[in-house]
C-alpha cells in the first residue's frame, strides 16, 4: 500500500476534551482535542511565516492504518504536518519520514 495524505475531517475521539479558540488566520472558530494541538496551533497562529493553516482536516494513511494530522501549515519553504506520538510506532514513523522525503525530493 502506498502512503498518502488526504483531506478527511478528523472527528473528536470519544471522551476527548474539546478546546475552542478563534483563528485570525482562518477567520473562524477552531476546535482542538488535546492541549498539545492547542499549544502547537498557538505557536503557528502567531508565526508570520506560516500560511495556509489547516486544523483537523487531513489524515495520513499508511499500511498500519489512518493517523490524524491535527495541525498542518505551509511556510515559504516547506509544508509542515504535525503528528503526535500517541499511537505512532517506529514503523509508522519511518513511513512518515519516507513520505516526506519522496514528496519534497528536489530534482
Amino acid at each position: 500500500m502506498t502512503t498518502f495524505v488526504s483531506f478527511e475531517s478528523c472527528l473528536r475521539p470519544k471522551g476527548a476534551p474539546e478546546f475552542v479558540a478563534f483563528s485570525l488566520k482562518k477567520n473562524e472558530r477552531v476546535k482542538f482535542f488535546n492541549r498539545a494541538s492547542l499549544w502547537r496551533w498557538a505557536s503557528v497562529e502567531f508565526d508570520p511565516l506560516a500560511v495556509s493553516l489547516r486544523l483537523n482536516e487531513q489524515v495520513f494513511t499508511s499500511t498500519y492504518g489512518k493517523f490524524a494530522i491535527p495541525v498542518a501549515y505551509e511556510t515559504n519553504v516547506s509544508d509542515c504536518l504535525v503528528f503526535f506520538e500517541k499511537g505512532i510506532n517506529e514503523d509508522v514513523r519511518s513511513e512518515i519520514i519516507s513520505y516526506g522525503e519522496k514528496k519534497w525530493k528536489l530534482y
